[in-house]
């Protein structure tokens, strides 16, 4: 009987380790790098009212974390402020919008998009935004590969 409750408690332990592990590895994971680093060319680029929008990522299955940049016609880096971003893809009888959340980066004109298209195919990437450059709004055409699961 003693070895029962002894095992019992040992295995409530190891379970709570195990979901605080997972747990702390989730929001680990989930965490938005601070820095705006830029690796190879930009997937899309957009012009718009003196500025120009580009996307920077790697198109893959699951949740994908992309930078968007705003630079102005000298090349610099420009602060939009506050920026919304809808992913649609238009199909024969409606239209499917896919959840994305954008924050900003400590780099100036430099913003976090984190995204999950729900097929393969071609989207829209409407970004909105509303600050320091006044509004503006741009619908940024983005191909996806087939994704599964």
């Amino acid at each position: 009987m003693l070895y029962m409750d002894s095992f019992l408690i040992l295995a409530l332990i190891a379970a709570a380790l195990l979901a605080g592990g997972y747990a702390a590895w989730n929001w680990w994971s989930s965490r938005i790098p601070s820095s705006a680093q830029i690796h190879g060319k930009p997937i899309a680029t957009c012009a718009v009212g003196g500025m120009t929008v580009s996307l920077y990522g790697d198109l893959h299955n699951g949740q994908i974390q992309m930078l968007v940049r705003f630079t102005d016609s000298s090349g610099q880096l420009k602060d939009v402020g506050e920026v919304k971003t809808d992913l649609c893809r238009n199909m024969l009888d409606r239209v499917i919008h896919s959840r994305s959340d954008v924050t900003k980066t400590n780099t100036q004109g430099a913003y976090r998009a984190k995204i999950q298209p729900q097929m393969g195919g071609y989207w829209a990437m409407k970004l909105s935004w509303q600050g320091p450059a006044g509004e503006g709004q741009v619908e940024i055409p983005v191909r996806w590969s087939r994704l599964d699961g």
